[in-house]
């Protein structure tokens, strides 16, 4: 009984403690004191750590916690309990509802942490944290803990959905460049943006589509500084210091910066070899540089890069020629891999050459025909470097000046010619002078229309004998040269149209036979063309024939022991065919010794008599007659004379040192006499228009009528009537010449 009734105290004494604790913690719990209104918030990644604050200590700080409770969200039960009412803080006795170690309870801090090691997605909620003390009213600590589910790494891409990486490029200088960084999964606790180095370029991103967030960075032109320049996308998550990045490296190619010609020759000369250099600077990669010329790539050139790589030089090697002067040469640097961007630089040639010089005429002139009296204008065309400092004009081989009397104007690079005539027929020249030399035009020649007039200088005189046919040529000068002949025959019996004659162009030739004795005279040409018809006629006489002349200037040579030779320039034959006769007399008698005859005056006659003395007689002989003779006395050697040089007695008899001299002496000797006989044929031969044993062409006399007579006064050489002095000259069949 008395047991019993200790054990109802002692179980009384037990529900007083409990209803007391109890009492005290409703007490305790009405003056809470409240860390303030505002949770902390905590934020923490999954499977990152993460630290809850809790305040063990009163405000005073002189009572220790007893009890420390942690409640989640509105479990009434708490998740994380701290006993520390039988023994220290240190020791206090821990007692957790999660299974593992990854929570626990860090009393050493200020403020004491609940601390994760690795957060999981249902670790995220409201935590309150109660301490209870001994003596102080008991604190409450409330925490929020956001779990954040990482976002992935950030993917940079291109406009193109490219996913770029590391160095990406290169890019054109001027491109614009636009680079759109990805990131999924961490909404809505993340941030995106875009940084250069430490510098914040953008942080405007925008959520696309579920769990994806994008911030787009444009650069509108990329410039040299943005070369290797580093673009870095940075996910930050609130305000955690740890963060996700992804960078890429700008790699670029520039455009040339500057191009020049270098090592400029101020003159160039035709057909030189010239070098010439260009340069082109700030290209990446190195620039090619080409040089054009009239839209042409010159290829014979040479390139070379600096180590670097920013400078490249091009030299180009070539031949300028007189059409180069005044044309440009470029110098074109460009970035293989920018096609649309060019530099240029151009210089313009300066050829140095001699003139080059071309005639261009008037409208008046058409390049056929100018009517007489019309005006003609010539232009210089000269195309020279440098500028020519004078100007002439070549009128067949002479020189024009200006001579406004006579219709000639020359004035600046033209020449003017007015009222035109045939004497202003002919080859015009223009030359032009500079530094370089002499430019000569090529002839231009300027054909005047005009009727026929006679032409000069022709033979006039003309020789034949009864029912022989002579052939009379007359020539004309007309323009055009097509010309239409008329031919009469005139003398005191009469006049007659002469009917047999040919024409070729500006030459007709007649054939004239005289019937008699008295059928001689005077034969009348006329020529007419597009331009009218001849004024005054052409005149051309017909003589019976005469005696020959006698053969001229004849000489004796190699006179031997037997024979001699003799050759003799032709005479005047008298209007007819001649031959040549040679007569040989012994001397001192009248009997021939030997008679030839030849076409030419040329004779060798042989087997005649040693040392005897012969009469030679030359004369010439036509239907007229003979000539005068030429007379000479030869004589023929002796053996004696002729063998002396080869006589063995005076082989034996001199000694070789006399012969030799004798030899010397006698060839001195005979040099001197040819020497002498040389000089003597020479000035006969200029007398007599020739030597004697030349082969000359038949000679013709060519009379003319005198000045009075004739309008174009044909020279006259020798006279109708001839003497056997006069020695004709040597003519052509059908002109005669001057001396």
């Amino acid at each position: 009984m008395i047991n019993a009734h200790f054990e109802m105290l002692a179980l009384r004494v037990e529900c007083y403690k409990l209803l007391t604790l109890m009492v005290l913690a409703i007490v305790k719990t009405r003056d809470v004191d409240s860390l303030g209104n505002h949770p902390i918030i905590v934020i923490g990644l999954i499977e990152e750590k993460a630290e809850l604050p809790c305040y063990i200590t009163d405000i005073q700080m002189v009572d220790a916690p007893t009890l420390v409770f942690w409640y989640k969200d509105n479990i009434t039960k708490p998740i994380y309990t701290l006993d520390a009412r039988r023994r220290s803080l240190v020791r206090a006795r821990h007692s957790s509802v999660f299974m593992t170690s990854r929570v626990r309870f860090v009393t050493h801090t200020r403020p004491a942490l609940l601390m994760f090691s690795s957060l999981h997605r249902d670790d995220q909620g409201s935590y309150r944290c109660r301490a209870d003390f001994i003596h102080a009213r008991t604190r409450y600590t409330d925490s929020i803990l956001k779990v954040i589910e990482p976002p992935s790494k950030p993917v940079i891409k291109d406009r193109n959905g490219k996913i770029l990486r590391s160095l990406i490029g290169p890019y054109n200088e001027g491109d614009s460049l636009l680079v759109i960084c990805e990131v999924e999964g961490g909404i809505p606790s993340l941030n995106v943006s875009w940084w250069r180095e430490s510098v914040l370029l953008d942080d405007t991103f925008k959520i696309v589509g579920t769990g994806i967030v994008t911030n787009e960075l444009l650069i509108p032109s990329l410039q040299r500084h943005d070369l290797m320049a580093a673009y870095t996308c940075r996910v930050s998550i609130y305000n955690l210091t740890s963060s996700l990045s992804s960078t890429v490296t700008v790699d670029m190619n520039f455009r040339p910066l500057a191009v020049r010609i270098e090592k400029i020759q101020a003159i160039l000369k035709p057909g030189k070899m010239t070098k010439l250099e260009c340069q082109a600077f700030g290209s990446r990669p190195a620039a090619v540089v080409t040089w054009w010329k009239d839209g042409r790539n010159l290829r014979n050139v040479k390139s070379s890069i600096s180590v670097d790589g920013n400078v490249t030089t091009s030299t180009l090697t070539f031949k300028p020629s007189i059409l180069d002067n005044d044309k440009t040469l470029i110098c074109k640097a460009q970035n293989p891999l920018i096609k649309n961007f060019v530099l240029k630089d151009g210089i313009k040639l300066n050829v140095y050459f001699a003139p080059m010089v071309n005639i261009i005429s008037s409208d008046d002139w058409n390049n056929t025909l100018v009517k007489k009296g019309h005006e003609v204008v010539f232009d210089c065309q000269i195309q020279a470097n440098p500028w020519v400092t004078a100007v002439y004009w070549i009128f067949e081989h002479r020189e024009l000046r200006s001579n406004i009397s006579s219709g000639i104007i020359i004035k600046n690079n033209n020449l003017v010619l007015q009222k035109v005539d045939a004497a202003q027929r002919g080859h015009y020249i223009c030359k032009a002078v500079n530094s370089e030399g002499i430019g000569e035009s090529k002839p231009v020649r300027l054909r005047i229309e005009y009727a026929p007039v006679c032409k000069p200088d022709q033979r006039v005189l003309y020789r034949t004998g009864v029912h022989e046919p002579v052939q009379v040529l007359c020539e004309v000068d007309a323009d055009p040269e097509q010309v239409r002949f008329r031919w009469l025959f005139n003398n005191s019996c009469g006049s007659r149209e002469v009917q047999t004659f040919q024409e070729e162009l500006t030459r007709s030739t007649a054939t004239f036979i005289p019937q008699n004795h008295e059928d001689y005279g005077t034969l009348t040409c006329w020529g007419s063309n597009r331009a009218g018809t001849q004024i005054k006629p052409c005149l051309y006489r017909v003589k019976a024939v005469e005696l020959p002349a006698m053969p001229a200037n004849c000489t004796v040579k190699n006179v031997t022991t037997n024979s001699v030779e003799i050759g003799c320039l032709e005479g005047y034959s008298g209007g007819s065919s001649q031959e040549f006769v040679l007569e040989i007399r012994e001397d001192n008698m009248a009997k021939k010794y030997r008679k030839l005859t030849a076409k030419k005056p040329l004779f060798s006659i042989k087997g005649l008599s040693n040392s005897r003395r012969f009469q030679v007689y030359v004369y010439a002989v036509n239907a007229k007659g003979k000539s005068p003779e030429w007379k000479n006395i030869i004589t023929t050697l002796s053996p004696s004379v002729e063998d002396e040089g080869s006589s063995g007695l005076w082989n034996t008899q001199i000694r070789p040192i006399l012969v030799t001299g004798a030899a010397g002496i006698l060839f001195v000797l005979a040099f001197i006499v040819f020497f002498v006989k040389l000089q003597l044929r020479i000035r006969r031969g200029k007398r007599h228009s020739g030597k004697p044993f030349a082969q000359a062409d038949t000679i013709h006399e060519n009379n003319s009528q005198k000045a009075s007579e004739e309008p174009y006064s044909p020279v006259s050489i020798v006279e109708d009537e001839r003497g056997p002095d006069i020695i004709p000259g040597k003519f052509s069949s059908n002109y005669k010449s001057q001396n």
